[in-house]
């Protein structure tokens, strides 16, 4: 089993080779015990690969076996599994269910590195179920006693929940926990938790402004032997995409949406799928494919209606603005209605596009007040683009109030916001309404 664990520093292809060998001796043998490990082994690197599917089978069937014998620590370990294919499929109240379950056998057995596990995966369900103060302090414990066990895995893998949860509070906060993350693990050679840690991190920097760094990072992770196409490129490529569509890089950002989007499909976890759907939407919104827009706005509505209130409003603004102009203005509604939470990213987002509609339905009073109030919230949550976005509306607001000379002052500072993170077709459409104000004005 040696060559097992040597295949964690090596490609996800070799690990997936070695296990399959394994796998098939152990069958040969009826040593069902370790066929089960193998199988729950090989979940793990399936869902690295980005095959979501087959790694929950996998998992399914390392857990039939082993249920046949008395509970030892690869029932545990599976059942762990388990619980956390929930968790990051952002499905939290089987996530509880089979973490509740999972905790019972890890509990009995006296397996800490486990319990370890186990509360980090309850503490994202919680946090998607609206519980974000829970859910911090459940990852945070099983973070910490990750640490008191001497469990670097579970320290590495704790920085990237704790992190993605920290991202519906602030953008800061987000960024820092990955940083931290990124220096424990590129100081004890965790070479791949530092890879996820860095592919996730672009999450937190896309909202930070800081663009050049995502491109920069991506690139880096590219061209490091083993990476692949496995599912942290899922992640990075997808916000490289967005920043070069931002930049109205559309030619080259189509090929990276055409790679990921069927692979994020296939991984069939939300927090991959969802962005790369919003990506692909944007994408067809700048080739004046206003159908194939609305269609994939209505799929990110279709699958994120049950307990995903923070993966639908990662993107909404831009979702309902989409399904407006195509349109869809049912999609734009049940986009809207959703069991979103009362403060962090998810409340900004849905004050944020609830301007969107009022403006759309040419109510500019209206429409004002929500974008001030955007405005004010992606000031203090830290996303830079999302305020730019409020300001440009308040400007627009103010226009169509008739009060060109506060429009004008929006509108700058829209504009230096835009021009700080390259965004030129943004920079260009402020022009196009400083030039309308400055008419008025005369």
């Amino acid at each position: 089993l040696m060559k097992l664990v040597d295949t964690r520093q090596g490609s996800i292809e070799e690990a997936e080779t070695a296990l399959q060998e394994a796998l098939a001796l152990f069958r040969a043998h009826g040593n069902e015990i370790r066929e089960g490990a193998v199988l729950r082994e090989l979940g793990h690197w399936a869902y690295f690969r980005g095959d979501g599917e087959q790694s929950r089978q996998f998992v399914s069937d390392a857990i039939a076996l082993l249920e046949r014998h008395p509970p030892g620590e690869e029932l545990a370990s599976a059942l762990t599994r388990h619980a956390g294919t929930f968790a990051v499929a952002t499905q939290p109240h089987e996530a509880l269910v089979a973490t509740e379950a999972a905790l019972r056998v890890v509990d009995e057995l006296d397996l800490p590195h486990l319990r370890a596990r186990l509360l980090q995966y309850r503490g994202i369900a919680h946090h998607d179920l609206g519980d974000i103060v829970d859910g911090v302090q459940d990852i945070r414990a099983g973070l910490e006693l990750g640490r008191e066990l001497g469990d670097l895995s579970t320290v590495g893998i704790g920085y990237s929940n704790l992190a993605t949860i920290l991202l519906s509070r602030s953008a800061q906060e987000s960024a820092d926990a990955y940083a931290e993350g990124i220096d424990f693990t590129s100081a004890r050679g965790m070479n791949g938790n530092t890879r996820w840690l860095m592919a996730e991190r672009t999450w937190p920097l896309y909202d930070l402004g800081r663009w050049d760094e995502i491109v920069r990072d991506v690139d880096m992770l590219l061209e490091v032997r083993g990476v692949g196409r496995g599912y942290l490129t899922i992640i990075a490529l997808t916000q490289k995409a967005l920043v070069l569509l931002e930049r109205g890089r559309t030619e080259e950002a189509a090929p990276l949406v055409d790679d990921v989007l069927p692979r994020a499909r296939e991984a069939k976890d939300l927090q991959v799928l969802v962005p790369a759907l919003a990506t692909a939407a944007a994408l067809a919104v700048a080739a004046g494919q206003l159908a194939s827009a609305e269609a994939l706005a209505r799929e990110v509505e279709e699958i994120t209606r049950e307990g995903a209130a923070a993966m639908r409003a990662r993107h909404l603004p831009e979702l309902v603005s989409i399904a407006l102009v195509s349109g869809a203005s049912d999609t734009a509604h049940r986009l809207l209605h959703a069991n979103y939470f009362d403060a962090g990213r998810p409340a900004h987002a849905l004050v944020a596009a609830r301007a969107v509609v009022a403006e759309f339905n040419d109510k500019p009073a209206e429409a004002l007040e929500l974008y001030e109030d955007a405005a004010a919230r992606w000031s203090e949550y830290g996303s830079v683009l999302e305020r730019a976005n409020a300001l440009f509306g308040t400007g627009r607001s103010l226009l169509a109030l008739g009060r060109p000379h506060e429009a004008t002052a929006r509108l700058h500072d829209a504009r230096t916001l835009y021009q700080e993170l390259g965004a030129a077709p943004s920079v260009g459409r402020v022009d196009d309404a400083l030039a309308r104000a400055t008419s008025v004005s005369a």
